[in-house]
Order: C-alpha cells, then sequence, then structure tokens
C-alpha cells in the first residue's frame, strides 16, 4: 500500500515507552548520601538546570553524572547510573503495535526530549518500536518541548510541513507549544483513545 504524505511525530517518554519513575528513584536513594527519599529525588531533577542542560546537548554526560555525585552524592558507578536512568522505561505493547502497523501508511518520526543515555539505546532495548523514519531529540536540538524552537528546528531538519503532521504527547503543554507552530496536535491520555485518533486521521477524518 501506497504511503500518505501524512507524518505522525510521536513522543518517546510517556506515550510509546510508559514511565515508572519511582523504581529508579527507589534505586537512586539507595546509592545517594544526600538522605533524598524517592519523591525528593525526583523533584530534585525535575527542577535541576543541569538536566535541563544536558538534554539540550550543552553539557556531555560525564559532566552531567559528575554534577549528580557533588549535588546529591551518589556513590555508585557511571555504569550503575546509567543503568538506574534507564530502568524507567516499559512499553506500552498496544502504542508499539499500532505504530508498527501505522507505518505501513503513515511516516513515523519520534520528536522527544530525551539525551544520549536514552537514545538510541532505546531502540536497541525495544526493537519493535523501532519503525520510524528518524527523529527529532533535544539534545541533537538545542532546544526541549515546549520550546518552539524544539519544533521548527526539527521539521526543518528533516524536511517535514507542519501542516502535514500530527504530533502526539502525553504533556499538554507541549502539543500547545506545536499547534503554534502550525501542526495540529493530539494529548495522549490512554492508548484506546489515542490509537483511534491516530487512525481516524490518518484514513482522512480531518486536515493534515
Amino acid at each position: 500500500m501506497r504511503r500518505s504524505r501524512r507524518h505522525l511525530l510521536s513522543d518517546i517518554g510517556g506515550v510509546v515507552l510508559r514511565l515508572d519513575l519511582d523504581r529508579p528513584a527507589a534505586r537512586m536513594a539507595e546509592r545517594c548520601s544526600a538522605g533524598l527519599g524517592p519523591a525528593a529525588l525526583r523533584l530534585a531533577f525535575r527542577t535541576d538546570p543541569v538536566l535541563e542542560a544536558y538534554e539540550c546537548g550543552r553539557v556531555g554526560r560525564a559532566e552531567f553524572i559528575a554534577h549528580v555525585r557533588r549535588r546529591l552524592g551518589f556513590t555508585g558507578s557511571d555504569d550503575e547510573f546509567v543503568a538506574i536512568w534507564r530502568a524507567m522505561f516499559r512499553p506500552d505493547p498496544e502504542i508499539v503495535a499500532a505504530w508498527r502497523d501505522l507505518s505501513t501508511t503513515l511516516r513515523i518520526w519520534y520528536f522527544s526530549n530525551t539525551s544520549d543515555m536514552h537514545v538510541p539505546w532505546v531502540y536497541e532495548a525495544f526493537p519493535a518500536m523501532a519503525v520510524h523514519e528518524g527523529h527529532a531529540l533535544s539534545f541533537e536540538l538545542g532546544a526541549r518541548k515546549p520550546a518552539p524552537e524544539f519544533f521548527l528546528e526539527g521539521l526543518r531538519r528533516l524536511g517535514l510541513k507542519a501542516d502535514e503532521c500530527l504530533f502526539v504527547d502525553d504533556e499538554p503543554e507541549n502539543c500547545v507549544a506545536a499547534e503554534r507552530c502550525g501542526v495540529r496536535s493530539l494529548v495522549h491520555s490512554s492508548a484506546v483513545a489515542t490509537i483511534r485518533a491516530v487512525r481516524a486521521w490518518a484514513a482522512g477524518a480531518g486536515p493534515a
């Protein structure tokens, strides 16, 4: 079957891969001398400007891990840190199967805030998700969602037209930002609802 000009721009963590932050946070708490519990650690990372810099490609992996050692007293090896950082992901089997099926008629691209600890590792760890044509990643673009630069530069690098794309993300503010850049967007709430909406769009039940 001939593929259409429609392009599905999918987030990774929170859409294709489910996020379980409690388990890695508990493991991290055991290896940090700062005495913070899992909930406090999650908050510390959420508000950490060095993590943002790392995910925007402004600092490297070694510098980020060294920062965590200084700030939180991480006592494990670098390899252990990477393993913990990667332990948050589990595939959503329904989304993975749907994206694989849709890839025969749509062009699928991953648009994600992430780092070199996660990509390309996720494609190797979860090969069933690797149905994409390419990706736009924050650490390569130098900007994170919801910054408009993320979307505009991602579209430019991949040669995509905004009005031919549908962006799917679990964070409403990211979808609002994409809409402001001319990309139709869908907030992911459940696999069933998202797959139904994407299939309707792919079938032409809405502007491309």
